[in-house]
């Protein structure tokens, strides 16, 4: 028994020898962890700007009351800005690495900013670097900004002393309300590599001097940009359509006289249907309330909310077509994925039509119905 014991022993201690353990563990305090990155066309090649920031001075910063990236006004910033050039992504990276005492971390990240040139030169070289970076994370939001990224990223906005969370907070505060579309870093992944999907959207935002703005959405063909659309009236179209979201405020001419009616919608469904023909027939109905009455209309009849109603509707048809035209005759694509239906219920007329070329010439109908289901402090 002592023996074998000793032989048990013996090759246990043989065998540790062999178990890797964590011998390439790197502390995440050992590392440069940057929260946005922002890229830029240039002559060289790219231009990467990393936001990286420190926390001494976000714990400590320079004074309360917010203020931005100098903690308040007056105070040492709350974040360090890193920027290269290069032929190549990986090329820029290592030369920001050789700019810091720490390799860099991209697990952390939340925005990723790209410049409008950029973006119209396409960006899908550099999702390619992303997709092999098993530390980016699919999470994360793509945003096109107008102008330079690199100047975006070095804005220093009052209310938030990191300017990417400036950025969080402004697209989960749209997606909750649904006047935004979350179009993170996986869904594009997933857009640009399904066919009868790739025409991605994107969140679109303008720098400001101390803060952004949501400007509307970047409309992309594969990796690049073609256009945006700003209107509100074409995104509420947009969010109906495409992402069966509500949207936000309508506001229609009171009926009979000056003034205006504001209609805030509450929940909206959804129906698209793909012919033979083809033809796209698609039937949205939302239900809301009405918000604000600039004007002396009656809303405690039914006949009144019934002409609102109509009203509305034809707004919203008028606003949708108006948007379909600019689809099929300026961009020539699906910017409403009607060919995700047509591939998933009529597969055989996806492949001989052709839709991504025969799409402009293919007739879209859209018919709402609109429910006004309280006016205000009156509920129906």
């Amino acid at each position: 028994m002592p023996q074998a014991y000793i032989r048990s022993f013996l090759l246990i201690s043989i065998l540790s020898l062999f178990v890797v353990g964590c011998w390439d563990r790197q502390e995440i305090e050992e590392r440069m962890s940057a929260t946005a990155i922002a890229l830029d066309r240039d002559p060289s090649g790219y231009e990467l700007t990393m936001q990286v920031p420190i926390p001494t001075q976000i714990a400590g910063g320079g004074g309360g009351g917010g203020g931005g990236g100098n903690g308040g006004g007056g105070g040492a910033s709350a974040v360090d800005i890193f920027s290269a050039k290069g032929r190549t992504l990986i090329e820029v990276i290592s030369s920001l690495e050789r700019q810091s005492t720490k390799p860099i971390y991209l697990g952390n990240m939340q925005l990723m900013l790209f410049g409008e040139k950029q973006a119209r030169q396409g960006i899908g070289s550099i999702f390619d670097m992303t997709k092999r970076n098993p530390e980016v994370r699919r999470q994360l939001w793509p945003v096109v900004v107008k102008g330079k990224a690199k100047d975006a990223i070095m804005t220093q906005t009052k209310l938030e002393q990191i300017s990417s969370n400036y950025f969080r907070e402004t697209l989960e505060t749209g997606i909750k309300e649904e006047i935004v579309p979350n179009t993170y870093l996986g869904k594009v992944y997933v857009e640009l590599s399904t066919p009868s999907r790739q025409v991605p959207i994107i969140n679109y935002f303008t720098p400001m001097k101390d803060k952004f703005e949501w400007s509307g959405l970047a409309v992309f063909d594969r990796d690049k940009m073609i256009g945006k659309i700003e209107a509100a009236e074409d995104i509420n179209a947009l969010l109906h359509m495409r992402y069966e979201k509500k949207g936000g405020y309508s506001s229609v001419s009171c009926p009979k006289e000056k003034g205006v009616i504001i209609f805030q919608p509450e929940k909206i469904t959804r129906d698209v249907k793909i012919s033979n023909r083809p033809e796209v027939q698609v039937n949205i109905e939302i239900w809301g309330i009405v918000v604000e009455k600039k004007c002396f209309y009656n809303l405690s009849g039914n006949q009144s909310l019934s002409a609102l109603e109509n009203y509305l509707k034809r707004d919203y048809e008028k606003n949708a077509n108006r948007l379909i035209d600019l689809a099929q005759k300026k961009w020539k694509v699906d910017i409403f994925h009607f060919s995700e239906f047509a591939r998933a219920y009529h597969p055989g007329l996806w492949k001989k039509v052709h839709w991504e070329k025969s799409f402009p010439q293919i007739p879209v109908r859209v018919h709402y119905k609109v429910k006004v289901r309280g006016v205000g402090g009156k509920v129906k």
